[in-house]
């Protein structure tokens, strides 16, 4: 009897130290922070808002998306309902949670990011630029119901019609968040791409020196056969002071002007006439053809109206000048206007 009762005893021992050796809770398995997903974020109680994601692009767009996320939250915003943005969504879930929001595809984590922001939407977009036109996509997604409860699409050639795109592709995603489209802007009707226009200009023609005192005025009217090519007819007044005062004018001079960048707000433009030259000097005058070259730029202060810088050369005034004084030059001339296009 005595061997048995010691042989258990050395057993029961060896079994309490094998146990005091192992983990408490060896038995409940226990997940890394980084393994599989994430521990799902706590949800606020209210889902009122509108998440705004960063609009997705390409290369080539890459410059757009900022501004144009912007013009997209600002359009959502009239649908009373509280709008987040990127950095909202940085401030509340933190740098490496977005990380593991990258990639996520249309409907992989939306609802992930609206429940961490308290919001029922999400719009989520891309745009990008294929051959010469933009292409601009939204989707928004309901978290409540986890399906997608409206999508919507633009395209435009313009990169100056983007940002009014945007905003078109916003008012098709307001009926379904309950709101209706606010009314579009209405704006005058712009001039056509002929018609007339009228210009003043207000320059100085550099003679013989850049620093002798000649100002002059040009009223000029115009017509625009197309968006890029314009004719017109000048009629200059102009006084140079020296040793003698010596009027100028000009009776007409026709001409056409070739633009560029019609579709930018700022238009370079070439051109160049041909016409009478009279100069009043001494109680005596004469007259003399001319033939002008002309180059400058002009600058759309608004749909109609205009301002400009123009230099301009007379090529005939070199043999007029040698041939009257024996001496060489060009007469050259600087002015700035304000065209007004009807």
């Amino acid at each position: 009897m005595r061997r048995p009762l010691v042989a258990c005893l050395a057993l029961c021992l060896t079994s309490l130290s094998a146990s005091a050796q192992e983990p408490a809770d060896a038995g409940v398995p226990v997940e890394s922070p980084d393994a599989g997903h994430l521990a799902p974020l706590a949800a606020p109680a209210s889902r009122d808002g509108v998440v705004v994601m960063n609009l997705q692009t390409s290369a080539a767009t890459a410059e757009l998306a900022p501004p144009l996320t912007e013009a997209l939250a600002h359009r959502l915003a009239v649908s009373k309902l509280k709008i987040f943005t990127q950095g909202d969504i940085a401030a509340v879930i933190g740098l490496e949670r977005q990380k593991s929001f990258l990639g996520c595809g249309e409907t992989g984590c939306l609802t992930e990011i609206g429940d961490a922001m308290g919001a029922r939407y999400v719009v989520s977009g891309r745009v990008d630029k294929l051959g010469g036109r933009f292409m601009l996509t939204a989707t928004l997604w309901d978290g409540q119901k986890t399906e997608v409860a409206a999508r919507a699409r633009r395209e435009t050639g313009d990169e100056a019609e983007l940002t009014a795109s945007t905003e078109q592709l916003a008012d098709e995603l307001l009926p379904a968040l309950g709101v209706a489209a606010p009314p579009p802007k209405v704006e005058p009707p712009g001039p056509g791409a002929s018609g007339p226009n009228v210009s003043l200009k207000l320059g100085t023609q550099l003679l013989t020196s850049i620093f002798r005192l000649a100002p002059q005025a040009d009223l000029e009217l115009g017509w625009r056969t197309s968006r890029e090519w314009a004719f017109f007819l000048q009629l200059s007044a102009g006084v140079a002071f020296a040793q003698t005062t010596t009027v100028t004018a000009t009776p007409g001079l026709l001409g056409v002007r070739r633009f560029f960048r019609v579709d930018q707000s700022l238009q370079p433009f070439l051109g160049g006439g041909a016409g009478v030259m009279a100069t009043l000097e001494a109680a005596r005058g004469n007259a003399r053809p001319g033939l002008v070259v002309l180059g400058g730029a002009q600058y759309a202060a608004s749909q109609r109206v205009f301002v400009g810088l123009e230099v301009s050369a007379d090529l005939l005034s070199a043999a007029y000048e040698f041939a009257a004084t024996g001496k060489s030059g060009l007469s050259f001339g600087v002015s700035a206007g304000v065209t007004v296009r009807f």
